[in-house]
C-alpha cells in the first residue's frame, strides 16, 4: 500500500510545512477564541469551533479523531497528524472488526450483527483512547498486516502490550483514522460521542469530521474498484453503464449522503451538548482549493486545544 507522502512533491511540502505549524503553535500557544454555535443553515461554513477543551494532562488522555469516507482527503491530513513527534498515529482501527463481520461494508448490519459490533467498536476504542492494549483482540484487531506500516511509530516499536503502551504514553495525542462506513449503524457519530463521554477523567475527544460530496468520492473509487469486490465492480465500468451498474451507484451514493448528513444533523442537535469543543468540520473541496490553510487549521486547533 502506497504511501501519500512518498510523492517527491508531497514529501517536500510536508517537510518544510510541519515546522512552520509547530513554530507558530508554539508562539500563540496562550491564545484561546470561541464561535457561537452554528446555525443548520450554514453548517458548513461556521462548524468549526476554537474553544479550548480544558484537560489534565496527567490525567486524560487526549484523542484526535479522522472521522471520514474513502477519497475524502484523510490519508494527507492523517499523514500530517502521523509525522508529528507528539502524536501516537492509529491508521483505520475498525477494518479488521467491522470486515470479520461482512467484507461489505458498505452494507448495513443485521440488528443482531450490529449490537455486538457496537459492543465490540466500543471496547476497542477504549482500549486504544486510553494506551490501554489490555483486551485480547486490540493488537490484532488494530494493527494488521496490511497497516503496521502505515503508522510511523512502528519501524521502532514491538507489537506487544508493554511497548505499545510505553510508545503511546511517550505521545501526547492519540490520532486515529476511521471510517463512517464504520460506524454502527443507526448509531453513527452518536456511538463515538458515547465512547468518548465514557470514562472523562481518563480521555477526551476531538472529531476532526472531512466529508466531500458523494458524488465524487464514487467517481474516485470506481476507477479503482476499490469499495467493490468481485463480479459487482464489472457493473460499474461497463460502457455504457447497466441499468443494474446506475441502480447500485445511486444506492451506494444514497447510502453515503445519508450517513454523512444524519452525522450532521446529530452533531446539530446536540452541539451544546458536547460537540462544542470537541469537534471540526472540513469539506474535501476547501483541503484541495487551498491545502496549506486548511490543513494548517486542523492541525493547528487540534494542538491548541490539547497540547498545553
Amino acid at each position: 500500500m502506497k504511501r501519500v507522502f512518498q510523492s517527491p512533491k508531497v514529501f517536500v511540502a510536508i517537510v518544510i510545512f510541519v515546522p512552520v505549524i509547530i513554530v507558530i503553535y508554539m508562539s500563540q500557544e496562550n491564545e484561546m477564541t470561541r464561535l457561537t454555535a452554528p446555525k443548520r443553515e450554514t453548517r458548513n461554513e461556521s462548524v468549526i469551533p476554537t474553544s479550548v477543551v480544558t484537560t489534565n494532562r496527567t490525567k486524560t488522555r487526549l484523542n484526535v479523531i479522522l472521522l471520514t469516507h474513502m477519497s475524502s482527503g484523510s490519508t494527507i491530513v492523517g499523514n500530517m497528524f502521523n509525522l508529528h513527534p507528539d502524536v501516537f498515529y492509529i491508521y483505520e482501527p475498525l477494518n479488521t472488526l467491522r470486515r470479520d463481520i461482512d467484507t461489505n461494508e458498505w452494507r448495513a448490519l443485521q440488528k443482531p450483527s450490529n449490537d455486538a459490533y457496537r459492543q465490540d467498536f466500543s471496547t476497542l476504542l477504549r482500549d486504544l483512547f486510553t494506551c490501554g492494549f489490555d483486551e485480547e483482540r486490540t493488537i490484532e484487531l488494530a494493527f494488521p498486516k496490511l497497516t503496521r506500516e502505515l503508522n510511523s511509530w512502528y519501524s521502532s516499536t514491538p507489537l506487544n502490550k508493554e511497548s505499545l503502551k510505553k510508545a503511546c504514553n511517550a505521545r501526547k495525542i492519540t490520532v486515529t483514522k476511521i471510517m463512517q462506513t464504520r460506524l454502527p449503524r443507526e448509531g453513527g457519530i452518536r456511538e463515538l460521542e458515547q465512547v468518548c463521554r465514557s470514562d472523562p477523567i481518563k480521555f477526551d475527544c476531538l472529531i476532526v469530521h472531512l466529508v466531500r460530496d458523494p458524488r465524487a468520492v464514487l467517481s474516485s473509487l470506481i476507477p479503482r474498484r476499490f469499495f467493490m469486490k468481485g463480479p459487482v465492480a464489472n457493473l460499474f465500468t461497463q460502457t455504457p453503464m447497466s441499468p443494474e451498474g446506475i441502480k447500485l451507484l445511486k444506492e451506494n451514493a444514497q447510502t453515503l449522503y445519508a450517513l454523512v448528513s444524519e452525522n450532521l444533523d446529530y452533531v446539530l442537535a446536540e452541539w451544546s451538548n458536547w460537540f462544542k469543543r470537541r469537534y471540526i468540520l472540513v469539506r474535501y473541496e476547501d483541503i484541495i482549493s487551498n491545502f496549506s490553510k486548511e490543513v494548517f487549521h486542523i492541525f493547528l486547533q487540534s494542538l491548541k486545544k490539547f497540547c498545553r
